[in-house]
């Protein structure tokens, strides 16, 4: 068995003490010579560094080196050449030994002159296999140790048409397969094959010429007439409204069609046979009742005029503001209620106001219009007045008007110069006679407030 001897040497004091009572192991006793032979030759090493004539000039005048004298019996000194960039450089007159002439600073050898005669300077991709084989061992390759190289045993996988790699035997066959020559691709010519042709110019377009051959010409106008549902062409003006008018995704399902009338749905069509129901239900009203002209639910806008005319048309209306209408309830005053015309034979005639509904016919012989039922007497006062110089007792004559429809019912009041209670009076024609108190002389009027009767 070899001893491992440490390279650089150590020394160690850890030594096992061996005595008779130990137990013989000899591994265990190897170990202690060996850890005394590193220590000898550690030892051993550390003599001949003492001894000058062992002395490396490497280590002298160093830290931890070796120092030695002169000549001139002084401690030699070592230049720190990594601290020369801090030694100032000596005047060029001051440096001895220097050669008288020197070669230009570009300049050449011949390999001889500088002991390189017998070196082949052929590069090593062109020398021969002969020359590889007697270069002998050597410890790299163009500068490459020989971990670098395959083993003349390695392998290659066969390439992949990903990776690079050696053919494989299926590719070689296919490749022998492959007639030579056959990438020298032909185009081939024929209808279907032709290139477009040269020459054309702007605004041309290619036409039909032959089977498979076009030429260049002018690109004529073409028209188009609007499409139909049996031939193809453009959207019409009128297609193009309707289709803005259709909702985007407006696809609508069966089942979205709603087959009922009673349906509250404001987003879904109506079936078709739906609107069949809805015209026999049309019809049987029709049928059932009277003929509109003669129907007194058929609506006919505002009435106005006067009410006893005979050839108002059966149906109901409204009555506006008021004095539209003459010979109502209150004669001028119905304002903003409903008039119904009868279509009977008696021209029955309702209004039905805030007091209630109110009905009249043309009846009798000869037949005049009756009055209105449900109604009470309407009484209207107008304040008439006459100026003058009243200075006795006696009879004044005063001018009124009868508003329309009214009857005279009663004086209300007569005030005399501010005087209320100044007289008495009565009708006579289309004027009151007043008469006025005894001794009541003044110049001034007469105002008599008259009441009349619907």
């Amino acid at each position: 068995m070899a001893f491992e001897i440490k390279d650089p040497p150590e020394f160690t004091t850890d030594v096992e003490q061996w005595t008779r009572e130990t137990d013989a192991d000899g591994a265990q006793m190897a170990k202690v010579i060996e850890k005394l032979l590193n220590n000898e030759v550690f030892l051993k090493g550390l003599i001949e560094k003492l001894d000058g004539n062992a002395v490396k000039a490497g280590d002298k005048g160093i830290p931890e080196g070796v120092a030695s004298l002169g000549a001139d019996g002084k401690l030699e000194q070592r230049v720190d050449y990594d601290k020369i960039d801090d030694v100032p450089a000596p005047a060029w007159g001051n440096i001895t030994g220097k050669p008288s002439n020197y070669s230009p600073s570009s300049h050449t050898h011949a390999k001889s002159e500088v002991g390189l005669g017998n070196v082949d300077n052929t590069a090593d991709a062109r020398k021969s296999v002969s020359y590889a084989a007697n270069a002998g061992d050597a410890d790299t390759v163009d500068g490459k140790h020989a971990s670098a190289f395959a083993a003349s045993s390695h392998t290659h996988s066969a390439a992949t048409q990903s990776a690079a790699g050696l053919m494989s035997a299926n590719d070689k066959k296919k490749l022998d397969g492959v007639a030579t020559g056959a990438n020298a691709y032909s185009h081939p010519t024929g209808n279907g094959n032709n290139h477009i042709p040269s020459g054309g110019a702007s605004g041309q377009i290619l036409r039909w010429s032959a089977a498979g051959t076009a030429t260049w010409g002018s690109d004529n106008n073409t028209t188009y007439s609007a499409a139909t549902q049996s031939a193809q062409g453009l959207m019409s003006a009128a297609d193009k409204k309707k289709l803005d008018g259709i909702t985007a995704g407006a696809n609508m399902l069966k089942s979205d069609i709603v087959n009922n009338c009673t349906s509250t749905y404001t987003d879904k069509p109506l079936a078709a046979n739906q609107g069949k129901v809805l015209m026999e239900k049309f019809n049987q009203l029709n049928s059932d009742k009277v003929a509109k002209s003669e129907n007194p639910l058929y609506f006919r806008g505002t009435i106005t005029g006067n009410l006893n005319r005979l050839d108002i048309s059966p149906g109901y209306y409204v009555i506006g503001a008021s004095g539209t209408v003459s010979n109502g309830v209150t004669n001028e005053g119905d304002s903003y209620c409903q008039f119904i015309q009868f279509g009977d034979g008696y021209k029955t005639q309702m209004i039905i106001d805030g007091t209630g509904p109110h009905t009249r016919s043309y009846i009798g012989s000869p037949s005049s219009w009756t009055p209105w039922t449900g109604t009470k007497p309407h009484i209207t006062v107008k304040k008439f007045t006459k100026s003058g110089k009243f200075d006795t007792y006696g009879c004044y004559n005063v001018p009124i008007t009868i508003p329309s429809g009214y009857r005279f019912g009663f004086i209300a009041q007569i005030v005399t110069n501010g005087w209320i209670g100044g007289g008495y009076g009565y009708p006579v024609g289309n004027s009151v006679d007043i008469w006025v108190h005894s001794g009541f002389t003044a110049s001034g009027s007469i105002d008599v407030y008259i009441a009349f009767i619907l």
